[in-house]
């Protein structure tokens, strides 16, 4: 008993274990390796006579099941489940990573980036109304269906290549301001290059690709495309506004579904089902309207690049950022990130917090005043 006491290099794992002992509750993914190596070695029969081993047990297996509570009130999962996508918790907090990825890029690669999105969208734009318009007699919903499919391989070509597209911008920019992960002055200036650069490639891409390329110089294509540069520029102002709200939702919908997918397939199909649905319902997105009014112009569409910009433009980016920024990215942030994770200083702000008190022989419930819980990043959870 004393030689093991005594012997140098169990005393020094004791100790090297006694400072580590504690896990940290905010690990991605349940207990770390090193957590269930100091389990292993606390259960070898070397250690099992040392008089202090039953103290030390105890206080790893109290920190291991803290730490696993904290992550299963997160919504995360135990490491050893093959994970194909991530719950809503873990896909708000990757966005706070996200922004700050985007931010941190250099000016030339964001605005490059932002520059292929807007051709992105152009190349999903003219697959839309080679297929939906190109098929005479046919219903018209059945028409915006196949509208609203093949417009989808456009956020698909952004999502998997990694480009800047300004209205799924509006959501993850937002997630990440509010998490401070990013600054206002970052915020800004990636939604104006994204905005501005998604822009010139989608007249790039109407222009140069689409209108000198001739891809629609014959009918039905003409009139297609006249129709629906006009048509977009004649709505009523509320409509154009109420409508691009619902569009940039839909699409920061899909977004969100696709970063929760951890398979190409997935996040495929996570953008194929909301794009089709905004489509085809004739919503309004800002970064489509930059293609397919401009596309009409160059074909002979009785408007002008002026009523285009205040008549339709400056409301549906308005509606986009509503729609992306609000409705998507400051709820997502509010019930996702703000309630569930503590702030960075170890403060109580969002949780009241209840601890067992004992007043004449009797145990009651009291509320903890919340300076008192600083620095325990475990009482969040409450």
């Amino acid at each position: 008993m004393s030689n093991q006491e005594n012997d140098p290099n169990i005393v020094r794992s004791v100790s090297n274990l006694s400072v580590n002992k504690k896990v940290k509750p905010t690990m991605p993914r349940g207990l770390t390796q090193e957590t269930d190596y100091e389990m292993d070695y606390i259960n070898s029969p070397s250690l099992q006579s040392l008089p202090q081993m039953a103290r030390i047990q105890g206080e790893v297996k109290a920190a291991a099941a803290a730490a696993a509570l904290l992550a299963r009130n997160r919504g995360e999962r135990k490491p050893f489940h093959q994970k194909l996508y991530k719950t809503p918790k873990e896909t708000a907090t990757a966005f706070l990573q996200m922004a700050q990825n985007k931010c941190a890029l250099s000016t030339d690669r964001q605005m490059i980036q932002s520059f292929l999105a807007g051709v992105y969208i152009c190349f999903g734009g003219a697959f839309s109304i080679v297929v939906a318009k190109g098929i005479p007699h046919v219903d018209e919903g059945i028409s915006k269906l196949l509208y609203g499919a093949c417009f989808s391989v456009g956020l698909m070509f952004i999502v998997l290549l990694g480009s800047e597209l300004f209205t799924s911008n509006t959501m993850s920019l937002t997630i990440g301001l509010l998490g401070k992960s990013i600054n206002w002055k970052d915020y800004a200036k990636l939604l104006t290059i994204s905005y501005f650069f998604n822009f010139l490639g989608c007249v790039f891409g109407a222009g140069i690709l689409i209108y000198f390329g001739d891809i629609f110089d014959h009918e039905p294509y003409i009139t297609a495309v006249r129709t629906i540069a006009e048509v977009k520029c004649s709505l009523p102002p509320h409509v154009a506004f109420l409508r691009a709200i619902s569009a940039n939702w839909l699409v920061c919908i899909a977004i969100f579904i696709a970063t929760a997918s951890e398979t190409v397939g997935g996040k495929m199909l996570a953008c194929f089902v909301p794009l089709m649905t905004f489509v085809a319902t004739s919503f309004e997105h800002s970064i489509a309207n930059m293609f397919y009014v401009p596309l009409g112009l160059f074909l002979g569409a009785q408007t002008n690049f002026g009523i285009f910009i205040y008549r339709n433009l400056i409301l549906v980016t308005l509606g986009n950022f509503i729609g992306g920024g609000f409705f998507m990215g400051v709820l997502t942030w509010y019930l996702q990130i703000k309630v569930t994770h503590p702030p960075k200083d170890g403060s109580i702000k969002e949780a009241s917090v209840k601890a067992p008190s004992v007043k004449n022989g009797s145990v009651k419930e009291k509320e903890t005043d919340k300076k008192s819980v600083r620095g325990d990043p475990t009482i969040a959870i409450v």
